[in-house]
């Protein structure tokens, strides 16, 4: 039995916004959620940071922890509380821009 369903945002909750905010989900998506939500844990898995997909969670209720950052931060999705986080330590940011302009990466 599963204990949790995670959700990514872009394309799959919410169709996919070339904006800094995703879009909400369909009205569909966000019933199938609320029924869900009953029987299992639901969060989200998302590279965004928390003010990017702050008014999703609120406004789908989620009962689970979300996976923010790229898995830097875990939030309690109902109170929006860190849970944990491990930011990346500013020493290193030079070895990382060197790395990243040899592989022609942009990075933001």
């Amino acid at each position: 039995m599963y204990k949790a369903l995670m959700l990514d945002v872009d394309g799959t909750l919410s169709p996919y916004s070339p904006t800094a905010f995703p879009e909400m989900p369909r009205p569909k998506v966000m019933a199938a959620i609320a029924a869900a939500r009953s029987k299992i844990h639901i969060g989200l898995a998302t590279s965004r940071p928390l003010i990017k997909v702050e008014a999703i969670l609120c406004k789908l209720e989620l009962n689970g922890y979300s996976i923010l950052q790229n898995g830097a931060q875990i939030i309690n999705s109902s109170t929006l509380e860190t849970i944990w986080s491990r930011p990346i330590e500013t020493t290193a940011l030079p070895n990382i821009f060197e790395i990243a302009s040899k592989y022609q990466v942009q990075l933001f």
